[in-house]
């Protein structure tokens, strides 16, 4: 939802680098406002409608529709992919996510299970583990020297996915 920025912006309060944006939840059946740090990018808390109402600025009605809306819209077909996030420390210690591969289901032979098991993903954990002095290259994402891996995110669809720890 954040990637695809289907969220309403809340704003924020100057001199304060956190922005809430509201999300609507599916599968929860309710509105969460997301805090979210503005110079990293990082989501800080995640807050249930009442504790932000309560704690903050009451969530006009308004922008509640929109969330809503932007929860149910229906999103254009477009070729099912499976997504690899890496998620690592940087040197600095803040946490990062990003996509280094994206495969068309159909180039998948095997059974999700067997994907996740293959000698493809055995190979990527290896590379991503040696190369943390010199760096890593991902067709136009760099990741600089000195990270920390944390985990692979395989996405098989916007619901269904797989954390690998290292």
């Amino acid at each position: 939802m954040i990637d695809k920025r289907e969220y309403v912006d809340l704003g924020s309060k100057p001199g304060i680098l956190k922005k809430h944006i509201l999300i609507y939840s599916r599968l929860d059946e309710g509105w969460y406002v997301l805090i979210r740090d503005i110079t990293s990018g990082c989501i800080v808390t995640v807050l249930p409608e009442n504790y932000h109402d309560s704690s903050f600025i009451k969530i006009n009605e308004s922008d509640k529709k929109s969330a809503y809306d932007l929860a149910f819209k229906v999103r254009a077909l477009r070729p099912e992919l499976i997504s690899i996030n890496l998620c690592y420390n940087d040197f600095d210690g803040y946490r990062h996510s990003k996509n280094i591969y994206s495969i068309p289901i159909s180039q998948v032979e095997v059974s999700q299970e067997s994907f996740l098991k293959s000698k493809f993903i055995k190979l990527l954990k290896r590379k991503i583990r040696e190369n943390n002095a010199r760096g890593l290259f991902f067709d136009e994402h760099t990741i600089e020297p000195g990270y920390t891996p944390l985990f692979l995110n395989v996405r098989f669809s916007p619901d269904k996915y797989k954390i690998l720890y290292f």
